[in-house]
């Protein structure tokens, strides 16, 4: 996969040390939004301190760019994730929110789209293998969603990732 095309690109002894930290380094960083995620106090996405938020985006946008990740390989997930935005928040004016946050499952259509992304991030993985730190992570905060400021947080995890991503050079 991702680890064959790269090592073709690989000359020597040297780089290819160089090359192996790259992976580890990337791999960490990977794992440390999965870990940060997985700990929220109440099982929620919302938990993810937005700084770190922010500060973790920034290296892992880095890290699919330089994975080779274009945008348009995960297009549909893009476009999915902005139009639920808009729905949820056309949605819930008409519902009373509990303790100041609405439930996703009194949104049920919603809260099946958000659950439905996974899939197509797994479409765009088996197309593109390059997505698949992108699916790990998303996989992830996607279980965390329950209410209404979790996908806030979840919106603003999937935006910061694709500002850096193309910051650092990524794009179509």
């Amino acid at each position: 996969m991702i680890i064959d095309a790269a090592s073709d690109k690989v000359k020597d002894l040297q780089d290819f040390k160089n090359f192996i930290q790259l992976i580890e380094l990337f791999t960490e960083i990977t794992d440390k939004i999965i870990r940060t995620i997985k700990k929220g106090k109440n099982i929620g996405l919302k938990d993810y301190p937005i700084r770190q938020l922010v500060k973790d985006s920034e290296e892992f946008g880095y890290y699919l760019k330089t994975n080779g990740l274009k945008t348009n390989q995960i297009r549909k997930f893009l476009d999915t994730v902005n139009r639920l935005k808009i729905e949820i928040a056309v949605k819930s004016k008409d519902i009373e929110p509990d303790s100041g946050v609405i439930s996703l499952q009194k949104i049920p259509k919603i809260d099946t789209q958000v659950v439905l992304l996974k899939q197509k991030l797994a479409y765009a993985t088996a197309r593109a293998p390059v997505v698949q730190p992108l699916k790990e992570v998303m996989d992830v905060a996607i279980d965390q969603v329950h209410d209404t400021d979790d996908f806030e947080r979840f919106f603003q995890l999937v935006e910061s990732i694709i500002a850096y991503h193309k910051a650092a050079g990524g794009g179509d």
